[in-house]
């Protein structure tokens, strides 16, 4: 680790030199920066990591000078690869350290989008990347909510998940979206994610199993609907699904 440190930091302070001896070759209009360094906050880290991933799995669009700097194996996209380089820098386990990119002052718009616009929300498309570690949030979510219920019942639970993940007024990933306080009342009441204490091993598996399906892109509702309660909310409802426990309702944002 020290060894590691010691690299970045001469990748870094070698940085600095090659910026001052070749500033006179930047053009005017124009300014230096680390490759990888996203927000251009002068260091590499979990931050620029996270922006890189939602460029590459369109839930942000990115600028001219923001693909410029994710671009980091430099084949014109902005890729999960390169969102992986830039996290290993940050912990580093790799360094772009030593890697320095001409970037515009100027002319900074969205890619591909007009000017003086905002850019159109285009949500990731099915399948959503998730590791087991996000299936497992979910199922435990799912069984809270609609535990012992029917498979289709569990996935509408599951979707409505999921369509808050792809919704800019929701956080943009499972676990922020299953935490966020005081939407699903017993993550909130508990501090955290835990399987209630009733369910057994084919229970588990069912909600495991509503959970793969819907992260693996199966929808039962539309994506503007982001609301599951017992009783109704938002700007109506879209389907009312009764249970021996009393009714869901799904409705719209």
């Amino acid at each position: 680790m020290i060894h590691n440190r010691l690299k970045k930091w001469a990748a870094a302070a070698l940085s600095a030199v090659m910026l001052v001896c070749f500033m006179p070759a930047v053009f005017a209009g124009s300014h230096m920066a680390y490759l990888g360094d996203a927000d251009e906050s002068g260091s590499i880290n979990a931050e620029d990591a996270r922006l890189a991933l939602r460029f590459a799995v369109s839930l942000a669009t990115p600028t001219r000078n923001e693909r410029k700097l994710c671009d980091v194996d430099g084949d014109g996209e902005v890729t999960s690869a390169d969102a992986r380089t830039i996290l290993r820098t940050a912990v580093e386990l790799d360094n772009l350290y030593g890697k320095l990119v001409s970037i515009s002052d100027e002319d900074d718009e969205p890619i591909d989008q007009p000017k003086e616009e905002d850019p159109p929300y285009i949500p990731p498309s099915p399948p959503y990347y998730a590791g087991e570690w996000d299936v497992e949030n979910l199922a435990i979510v799912v069984c809270q909510e609609a535990g012992g219920q029917t498979m289709e019942l569990k996935m509408m639970v599951a979707n409505v998940v999921m369509n808050r993940v792809a919704s800019r007024s929701f956080p943009n990933t499972i676990y922020g979206v299953l935490t966020q306080p005081w939407q699903y009342e017993r993550v909130t009441r508990e501090g955290g994610i835990y399987w209630p204490d009733w369910p057994g091993t084919a229970e588990k598996e069912s909600c495991r199993e509503a959970a793969r399906r819907v992260i693996s892109g199966e929808r039962l509702l539309p994506s503007n609907v982001v609301y599951q309660a017992s009783f109704t909310q938002g700007s109506g409802v879209y389907a009312y699904y009764p249970s021996q426990w009393g009714g869901y309702y799904f409705c719209y944002e």
